[in-house]
């Protein structure tokens, strides 16, 4: 019979090269979030816009910012915003979400955007004052500026691909504090699947988080995050699975797009990078992260 140490070496030495090819991927990129020529290598379609999340991709969709858009409305929507709505959006980027909702919602009460990157925030607030939009932005961590809000300040809270990286449990308290009676909280986020993960996965997982500067813990099953969100008072919990709207036209048009610009835009080998982190954990037959469209009533 093996020594449990010598069980340990042989799961360390399956697990090895997968790791350390996740680890090679990862470390020959840089940061898409703070590299400029990172987001405008996916904003590739006049007019220019800085979005940068995966976006919904409907049949036909072929145009990242008009996915990512679409994305934030779908987001927007769970949020129920309207005339008059106060709204609070965190891990806002470049502002595309604040501009996109302001115009197509322009009564909205007041719209407050927070982004943890100082070259989001700077590039935002330039970008929306031009229009003449009324959002503020604020440069700051998400939790921390969340708490620095009144109790009951806004009527909708938003969160577009980037729930993963906060101190998350934390956040949604303070979403639910920040919320008045009736507000609604709309985000989406990775959930693990449903089946257990293999312990190459769950070693290779731990690793990408660690990279990512995601929080594992934030990594809980479809019953798991209901329960918080339950344990938090919120009520009307929803929580889909769009994995199926997302992964799949993201990544065929990171395949596309890498075969027509992607050798004449320097940024590529990082974007190419990502996608293929993101293939990996999308899994086609052995997902090892689902992205769900959340929603909640305070």
């Amino acid at each position: 019979m093996l020594s449990f140490s010598q069980l340990g070496f042989i799961l360390i030495g399956i697990a090895l090269p997968h790791v350390l090819r996740l680890l090679l991927r990862l470390c020959l990129r840089q940061s898409v979030y703070e590299d400029d020529r990172d987001v405008l290598a996916l904003n590739t379609i006049a007019p220019p816009t800085r979005w940068f999340n995966l976006g919904w991709w409907e049949e036909g969709t072929t145009s990242f910012p008009e996915a990512a858009a679409e994305l934030c409305r779908r987001v927007a929507s769970r949020a129920e915003i309207s005339k008059g709505s106060r709204v609070l959006e965190v891990g806002s980027g470049y502002g595309e979400g604040a501009r996109l909702l302001q115009s197509e919602h322009p009564s909205l009460a007041s719209y407050f955007a927070v982004t943890a990157v100082r070259a989001h925030h700077a590039y935002a607030v330039r970008a929306t004052r031009r229009l003449e939009q009324s959002a503020e932005f604020v440069h700051g961590d998400a939790l921390v500026e969340t708490n620095r809000f009144p109790a009951g300040s806004f009527d909708a809270v938003l969160a577009i691909d980037c729930a993963y990286h906060f101190d998350r449990d934390a956040w949604l308290r303070s979403a639910h504090r920040a919320l008045g009676d009736g507000g609604r909280l709309a985000l989406t986020d990775l959930l693990l699947p449903n089946r257990p993960l293999e312990l190459v996965e769950h070693l290779a997982l731990r690793f990408v988080c660690y990279m990512a500067g995601l929080p594992f813990r934030n990594l809980v099953r479809e019953a798991e995050y209901r329960s918080t969100l339950e344990s938090q008072g919120w009520r009307d919990i929803q929580l889909d699975d769009i994995s199926s709207s997302v992964y799949p036209g993201f990544l065929h048009f990171m395949e596309q797009q890498g075969r027509e610009v992607g050798h004449a835009l320097s940024a590529w080998s990082g974007l190419a990078t990502y996608a293929s982190v993101v293939r990996w954990y999308s899994g086609a037959e052995r997902p090892r992260l689902r992205f769900y469209l959340i929603s909640a009533k305070r």
